[in-house]
């Protein structure tokens, strides 16, 4: 059974561990592509937005959840996400819908996370028991499946190993590591006879254990059983937040359509749909709960059920059983009393000379007593038992009575007035006293009684520190016994020889008082109680089945001192859960929808809200798994170090003063003034805050500045001038201020850096000069191609860096009129830009035009500025720099290079020409003239004129438009023009002075 269970729950747990992994890696996915289509690396998948398929893939089970509660006809918390994601898919808001959907899947991931870690502390039971044993039959060890192992099975335990039964040493001692099930951390001495359980580690030597228990009847078996009954339990609490949940999705509703109704945005609604979301309100109670059980299961206590840690909390009557609760249930002799001349050993061994062969848990416990001393116990010759009275028998001759008073006084043996004082004593201390006679004499007693647990003062000592009041014992011993035992215990009170009706019917008496009750039992007769009580509490060691089946809270190391850590750990636990629900559920949500309603965050920033409210939740749960952790941490531990040093040197260096009394006298003034005073402090509080809130809608507007009231997300009033304004505090008023005067910048093809924002600017300096044919790799701006890329008239490339400066000439305008009146202004001049530049040549934008431009663009833009209603006035546009693009310099540079060689070698043709036909004339007329005795006009020799080609100005050197010729070279244009006429001008004269030269001077 034992390998069935465990076979069984490993199996679960590995699933259960499987499906974790995989629920991690499908959300890191989501998560993934929610990443790369919000950085725009990866939005779409066959012409389909990645953020559709994230909502439509991953929000899986929110849809199956919500339509089978539609038809269930249930509402839940899912069908208000579900609306939520369908609206913002309608308006197009697909990466809101993507990103509610993750958020969402990374909640229920980290509920799930906080689930698993409180868990950790207590599933870890399920791999206690070993796999397997090793079984002794007769003389042969053989190791077996633990299936295999049944009660009284001899197991063989060696030193490190798990036990894998429960079960009773039979040979060998060895101390125990119990704390997987006890939560001791100090292992605990045992040897034969002593009860050991499965998973508990043997540290020392070999054991061989009969086995009591396996499978579904060992202890670790029954916590397994505790736990999961537990995390399955709801609280009322629970099922209050599930009310909340159906009541507040027609609010919900209800809100989102008063937005639409009043403002008419569809944005907005979908952000109040996505913001206002219940899960938080969802996750407020069980993500405490859970977090709260696995808290105390680590130190040993398990509770059932929420209800359980919500009715702890308010809990101020503590009842307790007396055996085995406040005392440890197991009887010990503690004094024996000799008052005839015998002493007190001979007294011992007659006692247990005539006890020897009863079965009494009395007489076991007096014949182990004397042979724990070493004395030898005689044969008895007769022997008689006599039920509810003693024993009497004879031994060596002699006579022996060991009983009770009534068998004494049966036996008409005399108690003299002097012992009976001293058994009145004895009675008065709680001592349950055995008379011993011997030949019809009175010789002495015997006193025994149950020994108060250790840890009993300690426990009640602090529940009274943690808001116990009243703590009440209840018994079905004698009253003396029941009153000593209190009186020890520190118990306000004790009800004794009471039957299991009797205890219910005094409990039902406290609660009708007005009175929160937890009762603590261990015995059978203890049930009712347990069941009758607000809480009840069952000791898990010494307790019966069912007494841990009846009860809500189970100590697993008998433990009471752990019971203030439970009542702690409850009011904790509720302290939380108002915070998750008032604080997180509710508050972040209520401050998220204004938000939302006002337009002040937008439905993907609005599903980010709601979740963080989830996540706040769920994190402010985790931190009751750390409860306590701090008290145990070195600088405490330091400190308490430090305290105890300091009150030894007070108490040595000055007497009569205690430095404990000290603090603990200030703390108890502290409290009971602030008691006194709680309530006037509240009341200053609350005033206080009132005034601060009142006061905070005091505005002082400065002198260069104007201010716009915006009420509920639309305008007031008229604009505010300088001074001092009042108006109504946030969120009802919001202050909007602007600079009129202020002259503001829009630059288009560039921006302007500030100092330390280029890294090559701060290392290397400013560089010595801008040059439009070079590209600028540094400098304190950074260039915007697509605004400064523009294409003439004439279809040539060309960029264009501009500023616009600009005033605000109406306030009101200016702030409603456009959610970026910045960029509003850029688009407006980079429209015109392109339309001025498109129709312009690229000549004429380098040299004639520019001015031209520059004012066409300014009245162009505040044209469509005050069609807008921007309220914006344009000061000045600057054409800043205006030249060919960089990217085809190079290409224009060689065309231009090209063109200047045709030039050159046209015009050097020409004048060759022009030389050679002078020469040519000259040759054919030397000889028909007489030689003059100057030169003479060529109009009187009567020959025909020269050629009009030798004496025409050479042709230019290209047909190309001037824009061609002259527009991308690297030479600023007038020089590279007189440079062009220099040139023809040189090649031009030089041929005709030649000629002329040649015929015209004298022979």
């Amino acid at each position: 059974m034992t390998g069935i269970l465990h076979i069984t729950y490993g199996n679960f747990s590995e699933a259960r561990s499987g499906r974790w992994i995989a629920y991690v890696a499908f959300t890191a996915a989501v998560g993934l592509l929610l990443l790369l289509n919000w950085t725009g690396v990866f939005k779409t998948v066959f012409g389909i937005d990645t953020a559709i398929l994230i909502t439509l893939i991953g929000g899986y089970r929110i849809y199956y959840n919500s339509i089978s509660a539609l038809f269930e006809r249930r509402i839940i918390a899912e069908i208000a996400i579900f609306i939520a994601i369908i609206a913002a898919l309608a308006i197009g808001e697909y990466l809101a819908a993507a990103e509610a959907v993750f958020i969402m899947l990374v909640g229920e991931g980290l509920e799930e996370y906080a689930s698993r870690r409180t868990r950790s502390a207590i599933g870890k039971l399920t791999d206690l028991t070993p796999a397997r044993a090793r079984l002794k039959t007769g003389d042969q060890e053989r190791d077996v499946p633990i299936g295999e192992v049944k009660p009284s099975d001899i197991v063989i335990v060696r030193p490190g190993e798990r036990i894998p039964v429960d079960g009773e040493i039979r040979h060998g001692n060895s101390s125990i590591n119990e704390a997987p099930i006890t939560g001791e951390s100090i292992p605990a001495d045992k040897g034969p006879g002593d009860l050991v359980y499965a998973g508990s580690i043997n540290t020392a030597g070999a054991l061989e254990i009969r086995t009591t228990a396996v499978g579904s009847d060992t202890t670790v078996s029954k916590i397994i059983a505790l736990i999961e009954d537990a995390e399955h339990k709801k609280a009322p609490v629970v099922r209050l937040a599930d009310r909340y949940a159906r009541y507040f999705l027609p609010v919900l509703l209800l809100v989102a359509g008063g937005t639409w109704y009043f403002t008419g945005e569809l944005v907005r609604t979908v952000a109040v749909l996505l913001v206002a979301c219940p899960c938080a309100l969802i996750l407020a109670t069980p993500a405490a709960v859970v977090a709260a059980i696995g808290r105390l299961a680590r130190d040993g206590v398990l509770v059932k059920s929420g209800l359980a840690l919500e009715s702890m909390a308010t809990v101020d009557l503590m009842v307790f059983d007396k055996t085995g609760t406040i005392t440890e249930g197991h009887p010990v002799i503690t004094k024996v009393t000799s008052l005839n001349g015998m002493s007190e050993n001979e007294l011992l061994r007659t006692a247990a000379t005539a006890e020897q062969r009863s079965e009494h848990v009395i007489a076991h416990l007096i014949t182990r007593e004397a042979q724990i001393r070493g004395f030898a116990i005689s044969p008895v010759d007769e022997f008689k038992f006599d039920p509810g009275l003693g024993v009497e028998a004879r031994t060596s001759g002699n006579s022996v009575i060991v009983g009770n008073r009534r068998l004494l006084e049966s036996r008409n043996i005399a108690i003299s007035s002097a012992a009976d004082a001293v058994l009145s004593d004895l009675e008065t201390e709680g001592q349950s006293n055995v008379l011993i006679a011997a030949n019809g004499t009175f010789q002495g007693i015997i006193s025994i009684r149950d020994s108060i647990r250790p840890s009993t003062g300690k426990a009640i000592h602090k529940l009274r520190h943690s808001g116990i009041d009243r703590m009440v014992m209840l018994t079905g011993d004698r009253d003396h016994i029941a009153a000593s035992i209190a009186r020890q215990a520190g118990l306000d009170e004790s009800h004794s020889e009471l039957l299991p009706q009797q205890k219910v019917e005094l409990l039902e008496k406290f609660k009708r008082s007005g009175r929160r009750v937890a009762m603590v039992g261990d015995g059978i007769n203890d049930a009712p109680a347990l069941a009758a009580a607000d809480v009840g509490i069952a000791m898990g060691v010494s307790g019966t089945d069912i007494t841990i089946e009846e009860a809500d809270v189970v100590l697993m190391n008998d433990r009471l001192e752990r019971l203030p850590l439970l009542i702690d750990v409850s009011k904790a636990t509720l302290k939380v859960i108002s915070q998750n629900i008032w604080g997180f559920a509710f508050g972040v949500n209520v401050v998220s929808i204004l938000a939302a309603s006002f337009g002040i965050i937008g439905p993907a920033a609005a599903a980010a809200a709601h979740q963080v409210s989830a996540l706040l939740v769920v994190l402010n749960s985790l931190r009751l798994l750390a409860y306590g952790r701090f008290k145990e941490s070195s600088p405490v531990k330091t400190a308490a170090q430090f305290r105890h040093q300091a009150e030894h040197y007070i108490s040595h260096h000055l007497p009569g003063v205690s430095l404990a009394a000290m603090i603990g006298n200030a703390s108890h003034r502290f409290e009971h003034w602030y008691s006194h005073h709680k309530g006037e402090l509240l009341r200053r509080a609350a005033i206080g805050f009132f005034l601060i809130y009142v006061l905070s809608g005091i505005t002082m507007v400065g002198p260069d500045e104007t201010a716009v009231v915006k009420r509920f997300g639309r305008r007031a009033s008229s604009a505010l001038g300088p001074g001092l304004h009042y108006q109504l505090p946030w969120p009802v008023d919001e202050i909007l201020r602007v600079k009129p005067r202020q002259i503001q910048i829009v630059e288009i093809g560039f921006r302007t850096l500030q100092a330390g924002q280029d890294p090559a600017t701060d290392s290397a300096g400013e560089p010595a000069a801008y040059e439009w044919n070079l590209q600028h790799r540094s400098g304190r701006y950074e260039k915007k191609s697509d605004e400064s890329l523009m294409l003439t008239g004439d279809e040539n490339l060309i960029e264009v860096n501009t500023v616009i400066q600009y005033s605000i000439s109406s306030p009101e305008k200016y702030l409603f009129s456009s959610t970026d009146p910045s960029n509003l202004v850029r688009v407006a001049a980079e429209s015109g830009l392109r339309h001025l530049i498109g129709q312009s040549s690229l000549e004429s934008v380098l040299t004639t035009d520019r001015e031209k431009i520059q004012s066409l663009l300014k009245d162009q833009i505040q044209s469509n500025l005050n069609s807008y209603e921007s309220g914006v006035n344009i000061v000045a546009v600057q054409l800043q720099d205006v030249h060919p693009s960089i990217e085809v310099v190079d290409s224009f540079r060689n065309v231009s290079s090209a063109f200047e060689e045709k030039s050159k070698l046209i015009n050097e043709a020409e004048a060759y020409r022009n030389e050679q036909l002078a020469l040519a004339w000259r040759r054919r007329l030397l000889p028909a003239l007489p030689m003059p005795q100057g030169i003479r006009p060529i109009a009187q020799t009567g020959l025909p004129a020269m050629p009009e080609d030798s004496t025409r100005p050479l042709r230019p050197s290209s047909s190309r438009p001037m824009s061609l010729r002259h527009g991308f070279t690297s030479k600023p244009l007038s020089r590279f023009s007189q440079e062009r006429k220099s040139s023809s001008s040189i090649h031009r004269n030089s041929g005709r002075d030649r000629f002329c030269s040649s015929i015209h001077r004298d022979p």
